[in-house]
């Protein structure tokens, strides 16, 4: 968080990460180095970097930075954390279905809470326990709403314009 004390802090972070890239193709048998270049350590640090992502989600979003420092920059963070350093695993086929789905989640997500607010959350009693009913049962509606969409109209609707290109494509050679 240094960077954000820094009247250019995008310069100061490539600068840091051209640095650490560099430094680790100098060899050195010193103590000190040796340790700080130890892969569990530079795994301790990303998830230190995750984790300043988090409390910089929470923390900045009362300041007067701009958005792209105080909402951008640790959502950059939170989610390079959790994509670019993660175990390279076979795929699940629901997460890989989820992943297709997610720009129709991102179309579909307003019209779907929208409808529960209006037709479950007068329902629900008041207290603790029914916001976090609600909110389970948002999130999995919204992923749902969002496989039907996904599978009902956004792929048929790619598949109709990949047509329609081809068409065009192959008349006009």
């Amino acid at each position: 968080m240094l960077s954000l004390c820094l009247r250019r802090p995008l310069i100061a972070l490539i600068m840091l990460l051209l640095s650490a890239s560099l430094a680790s193709l100098w060899p050195s048998t010193r103590a000190a180095w040796v340790f700080y270049r130890n892969p569990i350590v530079i795994e301790f640090l990303f998830g230190m970097a995750v984790a300043a992502g988090l409390i910089g989600l929470v923390g900045l979003q009362q300041t007067a930075l701009p958005r792209f420092v105080a909402a951008g920059l640790p959502a950059m963070m939170v989610v390079a954390g959790g994509t670019l350093f993660c175990l390279r695993l076979a795929p699940a086929r629901l997460l890989l279905r989820l992943g297709d789905a997610s720009y129709s989640l991102y179309l579909s997500h307003r019209f779907t809470l929208r409808a529960l607010a209006l037709l479950v959350l007068p329902y629900l009693p008041a207290g603790p326990v029914a916001i976090w009913d609600f909110l389970l049962l948002a999130g999995a509606s919204c992923l749902l709403v969002s496989l039907l969409v996904q599978h009902w109209i956004e792929r048929p609707l790619r598949g109709a314009v990949a047509r329609r290109s081809a068409h065009k494509g192959a008349g006009a050679a």
